[in-house]
């Protein structure tokens, strides 16, 4: 199963949307012209267009921007019981560390702003991803913070899996109130999932990847970059998984 989501990630993301266009471009040349032609000109324009930091930026803004910074008095106030903190993947082998396993950057950030409101709101944590990731996320927080994990939830590879098994571990002791970490661009899923799931959430979003509109006049965020196609992907994703979630869960 986790080999045909890779695959249909590859194919419904760019570059391999724009790349399986222009392939079933060729096959169809010598007999549908013009059909090609059309399928040719769509994953050149949708390549650009996709390239273009503008664009992408306003694309991550339609996701991110529901999601405000938090203020610790906010949160306070709301009363929270814990802090959960979302895997976001990790190197197996760092040469630099010795070659022991380590955080990858969006996992690092997450930690990181998880540690901070952990000090501010005095909460216990509970890290959530596969068996691998939560072993770096308590190593990291233990050695590098010297920061305590309360609950460790390793048996889940997505947002979904994540969601039900926090919340049968938290409920187990009474818990219903967290405080949710996570990056700005997933935020939506997470919190619509964990809500589904029977728990009452807080987001607490880390990382905002798009600028404010009067960043993007420079003529360099109109140009095609491989930073714009990137941000534009992980929408992509995001929107795909949306999508996925609303029809089959």
């Amino acid at each position: 199963m986790d080999s045909f989501f890779a695959l249909l990630e590859s194919l419904l993301l760019p570059p391999g949307l724009q790349l399986l266009l222009l392939i079933l471009a060729l096959f169809l040349a010598w007999r549908y012209q013009k059909t090609a032609v059309a399928m040719m000109a769509a994953a050149i324009i949708s390549l650009l267009l996709f390239s273009i930091p503008a664009v992408s930026q306003s694309m991550a803004r339609g996701l991110e921007q529901p999601y405000t910074p938090l203020k610790p008095a906010l949160i306070s106030a709301w009363d929270g019981q814990a802090i959960v903190v979302l895997g976001s993947g990790y190197y197996s082998s760092m040469p630099d560390y010795n070659n022991t396993s380590g955080p990858s950057a969006s996992l690092l950030e997450r930690l990181r702003y998880a540690v901070v409101l952990q000090r501010q709101l005095a909460l216990p944590l509970l890290i959530s991803g596969t068996l691998s990731e939560v072993d770096v996320m308590q190593r990291l927080l233990r050695d590098d913070y010297g920061s305590a994990v309360r609950w460790v939830e390793g048996e889940s590879k997505n947002t979904l899996q994540s969601a039900n098994n926090v919340y049968q571990r938290l409920n187990a002791e009474g818990i219903k109130r967290i405080v949710l970490v996570t990056h700005a661009l997933q935020m939506r899923r997470a919190d619509r999932t964990f809500r589904a799931a029977g728990l009452q959430v807080m987001p607490a979003v880390t990382v905002y990847r798009h600028l404010g509109r009067g960043d993007l006049a420079g003529l360099e965020n109109w140009l095609p970059s491989i930073n714009g196609l990137a941000l534009s992907r992980d929408v992509m994703y995001e929107l795909l998984a949306q999508t996925w979630y609303g029809l089959f869960y």
